[in-house]
């Protein structure tokens, strides 16, 4: 009797002790520890030709895209990832604009944040917040898609962040931003509707 009375008490303390860990792992992240966070580096970003053609892949963060046509990947000082997509025809100025072409840049976070937290801390804490807000679908998952606009600076912008949780509660944050002129902006705008649509989150 002593014995099943034991293990019961054993059971039961690994019981709690599980659901105080899963708590602990489904907390939100608060908003100013994310600069702390850690993030995907350069080196986990896999390029793979494919019949479809290249698809960029990332299999420790669970995430694949293709590459636009005629587009090319570098180091970019913008972003945590430390890389880019450009168009062909793309030139940056002063690192955040673009004074022709387009510009998607991509990173992951590993942040517990929902939908709601997410467009309170982009309108809140943003350098540029946008000017509407709307949740889409990327990947199967939901995503909050933020227009970034501002004519004296000829900056023209698509934030685009999906909050994802794994069966075990832990999260990520995986963001993909559009940035050009409004010269470019229509083709642009296109070019990044259709790369949302490659993209795959697991």
């Amino acid at each position: 009797m002593n014995k099943k009375f034991f293990i019961a008490i054993i059971f039961i303390l690994f019981l709690i002790i599980g659901g105080v860990f899963w708590w602990w792992q489904i907390q939100e992240t608060p908003p100013e520890e994310w600069e702390k966070a850690k993030y995907s580096k350069p080196e986990d970003y896999v390029v793979k030709e494919t019949p479809e053609g290249k698809i960029i892949e990332n299999k420790k963060t669970g995430l694949s895209f293709r590459i636009p046509e005629g587009w090319r990947m570098e180091k970019s000082t913008f972003g945590r990832s430390g890389l880019a997509l450009y168009s062909q025809d793309a030139v940056e100025e002063r690192t955040v604009l673009m004074k022709s072409g387009c510009r998607i840049t991509f990173e992951t976070i590993y942040v517990n944040v929902s939908i709601e937290t997410l467009q309170e801390v982009k309108q809140n804490l943003s350098v540029f917040p946008a000017e509407k807000y709307e949740i889409i679908k990327v990947g199967n998952y939901e995503g909050l898609k933020g227009v970034i606009s501002d004519l004296e600076l000829n900056l023209y912008g698509i934030d685009v962040s999906v909050p994802v949780r794994d069966f075990l509660g832990r999260g990520k944050l995986d963001s993909f931003i559009l940035v050009t002129n409004f010269d470019d902006k229509e083709r642009c705008i296109q070019e990044f509707e259709n790369f949302l649509e490659t993209i795959s989150i697991k």
